[in-house]
């Protein structure tokens, strides 16, 4: 079904976002382009369409293909890029496009060395790069969808503070990937909460390697020497001091410290309403012990994340493997290596400090001169950089996109506590998640009154009662999958089987974990369409849905059958039936294995089950008939022919009947079955092609001379006509042999 039918007005962009960018509309969109103009120039469509296209974000505009992807929405905008989720038509699966957001040679080089970077690595913590390329100058990469959230999404959300070994779970595997990476030669040197991405199963992938570094080679220099490379709240000392010449493997220790610090604690280690007092706390100042925000929090995990933040590279753990192992030893309750802090190298560490002070005072003054000077310089930067920040939220909040929108006027807040557009915008947010989880409640509540409509469909008996049932129900919730499945259902007892399609179509776009909606799909592209490659993919969904059930052991067998493998077949069948013993379609299948094996009798005892559950099923009659054709049974043939004719009458009924006659031979019975296929279809060329030879065989060659020329005349273009001229000169020849008889009046 179209998206236009049955639209209703849209009140808001977010209320024609939610339509827009839901799966149907997605996957209509994608398979009917031809259509796309109709429904984009719909009253209710389009002026949103024109409010989304005239957007500055080229990939934003209402369905927009890049290259052989589908942008669906935007998932998020770095220093180097924007992200948005596509589905790859290709392969088939929904990917993260990273297209390069600023110009420049140079930025296309470091964005280029990004996808390198990635592209060699292979972890399974660390999002996987699959394409690099580029689509009209636009140079792009995919990467691994990661369906979830990151590690500063989790804990903004109100997940915080995280059970202390639940982050040690997270930071040991993304250490452990991290490790990985420094064997490969590369320093990420920009670990934080938003680089750790957290799946819906709770595993843990490291990404954004967009600032990373090379090892073993001489570093084609991309920014300015001695610039801080990273962000402030997670650096190392080295970073903050901009040593590029010290950053190595313990730098991104470090960075994962301070992360595993946020992650117990809810706050960053060091924090500041400006740059340079962060850096300078980072670089000078021990950060609040974590049990200050929470007595949760136990020694172990505390002198951990401490050793991970020393100042001094050597006292870190020397290794990310180290870090891994001793986070290991903590989740299992074994000793750590890692040892707290005593009282007498506090002091020692205090006074060292304090001793370097006082050497370095000139220094800090001359340093501090030059901070003030570049302060000056930065305050401006920094109101233009919030108000940069207010536009893109504001855009973000017309486009829905609410979590982004907290991120940014968070990271405001940050800089500018009391800025009165950040708590306007998240105010705004927060009034629109409750009016989507007012809209989710309703949803919830049109959802069970929608079930209580179709419920209905089992009490009635006549179809069009059942299908009036099906669609109110699809009135209330479009988005019921089950409706859609229900109608298959009752198109299919009606024998409307084009429409059963259509409508088991419908329900797996609404709800693709259907089991049954596919197998039905299954059964009538084996049966109907004769097209076993999409029945295959049918039957291996069954049985990926739903493996230990009759119906996955009904799709293994079937599956089974179109390999060729029959003995196999017939065992996961008989699996089915003992599940489900008056499963219909798995002995009838069962019965084709049979048949394929040539073991008839044993394919007939199969169908006779079948009549023996369903007398009505007259397609098993026309089975069973084809079986006894086969064993030289025509009496029996005749009767399940018969049975069938005696409910529904067509020609090419009759014709199988009137063959199973003549191999009797009974010839005035098949003549008469032949003719009377002729009267429903006047132009049935079987039918007059088999009277002929009937007739023929009975020796009545005026007849059979009759028929022939009314094929040759009727059906000039049949492959049958040659034969069929070489007959007619046969029995003309034979009348003339024979005796003088009246011909037919």
């Amino acid at each position: 079904m179209a998206p236009d039918k049955k639209l209703q007005e849209f009140k808001s962009l977010r209320e024609f976002l939610l339509w827009w960018n839901s799966s149907r509309v997605i996957k209509f969109r994608y398979t009917h382009q031809n259509r796309l103009p109709r429904i984009k120039q719909h009253k209710w469509v389009r002026p949103w369409v024109e409010q989304i296209e005239s957007s500055d974000d080229p990939l934003a505009k209402a369905g927009k293909i890049f290259g052989n992807y589908l942008i669906e929405k935007k998932l998020g905008t770095g220093g180097m890029g924007v992200v948005y989720l596509a589905y790859d038509s290709v392969l088939k699966r929904k990917v993260a496009v990273k297209v390069i957001g600023i110009k420049g040679e140079a930025a296309v080089a470091r964005f280029m060395r990004e996808a390198q970077n990635n592209a060699k690595l292979k972890h399974p913590n660390i999002v996987q790069i699959y394409d690099v390329d580029q689509v009209d100058n636009q140079y792009y990469f995919t990467m691994e969808y990661i369906e979830g959230n990151s590690l500063e999404h989790t804990i903004a959300n109100g997940i915080s503070p995280m059970e202390p070994k639940t982050v040690a779970k997270i930071i040991r595997d993304i250490a452990s990937a991290l490790y990985y990476a420094h064997t490969q030669g590369l320093i990420h040197r920009d670990i934080k909460p938003s680089n750790i991405l957290i799946d819906k199963e709770g595993k843990s992938y490291l990404t954004d390697f967009g600032l990373a570094k090379e090892q073993d080679a001489m570093e084609f220099s991309l920014t300015l020497s001695g610039a801080i490379m990273g962000t402030p709240y997670y650096m190392s000392p080295e970073q903050a001091r901009g040593e590029k010449d010290k950053i190595d493997p313990r730098s991104d220790i470090f960075s994962l410290g301070a992360t595993m610090y946020y992650a117990l604690t809810g706050q960053t280690p060091f924090s500041g309403k400006e740059l340079y007092l962060i850096l300078e706390k980072v670089v000078h100042k021990e950060p609040a012990r974590p049990t200050k925000w929470g007595k949760h929090i136990d020694r172990d995990i505390e002198t951990i994340c401490f050793k991970c933040m020393e100042k001094e590279a050597s006292k870190r753990y020397q290794t990310a493997q180290e870090l891994s192992d001793d986070l290991k030893r903590y989740i299992s309750g074994e000793p750590i290596t890692a040892r707290s802090i005593g009282f007498f190298e506090k002091i020692y560490r205090k006074s060292r400090r304090n001793k370097i002070a006082a050497i370095a005072v000139l220094s800090t003054v001359t340093v501090l001169l030059a901070l003030v000077v570049s302060q000056a310089v930065s305050e401006f930067k920094r109101i233009a950089q919030i108000k940069d920040k207010i536009a893109q939220a504001t855009e973000l909040l017309n486009q829905g996109k609410y979590d982004e929108v907290k991120i940014i006027c968070n990271n405001i807040l940050v800089l500018s506590p009391d800025n009165a557009g950040a708590n306007k915008l998240l105010q705004d947010c927060e009034n629109a998640v409750n009016f989507i989880r007012n809209q989710q409640n309703e949803k919830e509540l049109l959802r069970t009154k929608a079930k209580g409509i179709l419920d209905r469909v089992k009490s009635l008996n006549v179809p069009d009662d059942k299908l009036r049932a099906a669609f109110e129900a699809l009135d209330v919730d479009p988005s019921f999958g089950e409706a859609w499945q229900e109608i298959g259902y009752i198109y299919k007892e009606i024998g409307e089987l084009d429409s059963s399609l259509d409508a088991f179509n419908q329900a797996i776009a609404i709800n693709p974990k259907l089991a049954y909606a596919y197998y039905e799909r299954a059964n009538m592209y084996y049966m109907l369409k004769q097209d076993n490659k999409k029945a295959i993919e049918d039957y291996e969904k069954v049985l990926e849905l739903d493996p230990a059930s009759h119906l996955g052991y009904f799709a293994k067998g079937t599956i089974e059958l179109f390999n060729n493998n029959y003995d196999q077949a017939i065992v996961d069948f008989n699996k089915a039936l003992e599940i489900k013993p008056d499963y219909i379609e798995a002995y009838q299948n069962k019965s084709f294995a049979y048949m394929e094996k040539n073991d008839l009798d044993a394919a007939v005892d199969c169908l006779n089950t079948i009549i023996g559950i369903n007398p009505d099923a007259y397609d098993i009659y026309l089975n069973r008939a084809g079986i006894y054709m086969q064993k030289g049974d025509f009496v029996s043939a005749i009767n399940d022919y018969s049975a069938v004719l005696s409910k529904i009458q067509v020609p090419e009924y009759y014709l199988m009947r009137g063959q199973a006659f003549m191999r009797m031979p009974d010839l005035n019975s098949a003549i008469n079955d032949f003719t009377q296929s002729i009267k429903i279809k006047k132009d049935f060329e079987q039918g007059y092609y088999s009277r002929a030879n009937a007739y023929a065989q009975k020796k009545d060659w005026y007849n059979a001379v009759n028929d022939a020329e009314l094929f040759i005349k009727n059906f000039p273009k049949s492959h049958l006509v040659v034969q069929m001229k070489q007959l007619l000169e046969n029995w003309k020849s034979s009348i003339m042999q024979a005796e003088p008889q009246n011909p037919p009046q």
